[in-house]
């Protein structure tokens, strides 16, 4: 199982790549050891899945950036569908800020507003 999960980290998989790091005498360069990741517990997965068929990270970053504009709007004018759709889609790009970049929560809220909407937590 370690040469598969190796073997499909090379392949360039984000889901397997979440807590490889392993940095040692042998292997200078390699990169530093998760430490201050959650280790997942029994029933539990570090999921980080790659991005849709495509799609890129800028083109991801502009659906972002349309749900904010969306919430600066009053919540009678919002378009809760082209959010909902927005969510979806951008599954990939938040999980691997959330993952990768471990923000703090009031930054979080400000760059995923839709995140702590009650439609959303609900669903």
């Amino acid at each position: 199982m370690g040469n598969y999960r190796t073997k499909l980290s090379r392949a360039g998989i984000k889901d397997v790549a979440v807590n490889p790091g392993k940095r040692s005498r042998t292997n200078p360069d390699g990169s530093a050891s998760r430490a201050n990741i959650k280790r997942p517990r029994r029933g539990e997965v570090n999921f980080l899945p790659n991005y849709p068929n495509e799609k890129t990270k800028d083109t991801l970053e502009t659906q972002r950036l349309e749900m904010v504009e969306q919430f600066k709007r009053t919540s009678i004018e919002r378009d809760m569908i082209l959010i909902h759709h927005h969510m979806q889609r951008t599954f990939a790009l938040r999980g691997e800020e959330i993952v990768n970049s471990a923000l703090p929560i009031g930054e979080l809220k400000d760059r995923w507003p839709a995140l702590f909407c009650e439609a959303q937590v609900s669903d």
